[in-house]
């Protein structure tokens, strides 16, 4: 059930955004995508994993659909240059995990 949830929340997300920024490279890659809030009076944007086509369906297949920092402590933000997500630590880059 909570596998479900989470499809059709992240099937939600890319559905309803209107601008997906997505790390260049095969599989599933962190991506960043516009979701609009509050009656889509506001728009954030949501860390999510997507595949090539900027879909979440093979990434939740796999299970690949936490965008995680690698490093203690280091999060992920959508708020840098460009969009993409990127890690507060000393890796710039997050990664798409289990």
């Amino acid at each position: 059930m909570r596998f479900l949830s989470l499809l059709f929340v992240l099937s939600s997300l890319v559905a309803c955004g209107d601008e997906v920024s997505r790390w260049d490279g095969p599989g599933c890659q962190p991506a960043c995508v516009r979701q609009n809030t509050e009656g889509d009076t506001e728009q954030r944007l949501v860390a999510v994993c997507l595949n090539e086509n900027l879909q979440p369906d093979t990434c939740n297949t796999e299970g690949t659909v936490t965008v995680t920092c690698p490093g203690a402590g280091a999060t992920v933000t959508c708020e840098g240059a460009g969009s993409l997500p990127t890690c507060d630590g000393p890796i710039e880059r997050p990664l798409c995990t289990f």
